[in-house]
Parts: C-alpha cells; structure tokens; sequence
C-alpha cells in the first residue's frame, strides 16, 4: 500500500484497469513496468465476471498510449508476478485516467504446459530415446566435428521455437475444429 501510495505523491499518475482470465501470483502493491523499469504499481485486484480486474496505478510521465499491450510476467522462479507495460505506437491516444487496457496476455504456466504435452509424452517409446542418446553420445565422444556452440545455438533456437509454440497453441486449439 505503501508502495503505490507513494506513486500518487511522487507525482501525477493515472489509474487504469486490466482484465486478466487469471492473475495467479500477482498481488496488490506489485509492480508494473516498462522496458524493466517500475513505472507503476497494482492497487487492487478483484474478480469481475469469472477473471481478475487490475486497478493500475501508473505515472502519467510513462506516457503509455490506449493502444499499450499488458501482460503478467513472473519476476522470479519462486513465482512473484508483475504486470509487464509494453508500448505498441507513437500515434494513438495517450492513456488517461479510468480508461482500460484492452489488449492483455497472461503467462503460459508449467503445469499448462505439462498437461498440454503429457499426451505427447506419453507416445515416447523410452527404449527409442535410450538409443537416440546413445548415438548422440557416441557421436560427440568420436567425432572432432562437433561444433559445440553450434549445437548449443541450435538447442537455443529450438527451445525458443517451442516457446513460441506454447504460447500460440491454446489459441490454435480455439481456433481448430474438433
């Protein structure tokens, strides 16, 4: 409380809403921010027809415009959430106060992603990926060909690529016929 209280004595600020489908995490007096720096702090949360209503206390200075994208991101491993201010234009109108954020995103969380790839999991011969390894493993011990740091980048691409995936995949499911 203290936190936020302290946003509307630094100077001016606006307060704006954002409707989230799930706020796990995210607490009253945690951050907002832009581009990593806290411009703003959550005043409340409450449940507004089956999801979250964030009450956002953010400095006018920010200069978000209507068109600003929030999404809650986790700061840590141990589960502290923020809400994360992304400007999208130069050319839409500027926030005021008691407007509402309209395009917003939550975290794709592990155990979504567990039961959404358990399925495939559960495909996976174990005896087929013990051979797999092994190649690997022969591989990398007999062969001076190895560019570690290009298996490393392609790993990387590779993990971001199912990042991505995961991100649009219940969007897909939505969208895809059954």
């Amino acid at each position: 409380s203290f936190r936020v209280g302290a946003l509307k004595s630094i100077g001016d600020t606006i307060e704006v809403t954002a409707l989230f489908d799930d706020a796990s995490g995210l607490v009253e007096d945690g951050d907002v921010r832009m581009a990593g720096v806290r411009v703003g702090g959550v005043k409340e949360l409450e449940v507004h027809e089956g999801k979250c209503l964030a009450t956002l206390v953010i400095k006018r200075e920010a200069g978000l415009r209507k068109d600003v994208f929030a999404e809650i991101r986790a700061r840590s491993v141990l589960g502290e959430k923020f809400v994360a201010v992304t400007p999208r234009s130069d050319s839409a109108p500027m926030l005021e106060d008691g407007d509402h954020i309209v395009d917003t995103k939550i975290p794709y969380e592990i155990d979504q992603m567990v039961t959404a790839i358990g399925p495939l999991l559960e495909q996976v011969d174990p005896e087929d990926m013990a051979v797999i390894m092994a190649a690997v493993a022969d591989l990398a011990r007999t062969s001076e060909d190895i560019d570690a740091q290009a298996l490393v980048a392609q790993a990387e691409t590779l993990l971001q690529n199912l990042n991505t995936m995961a991100e649009i995949a219940p969007q897909v499911r939505s969208d895809v016929p059954v």
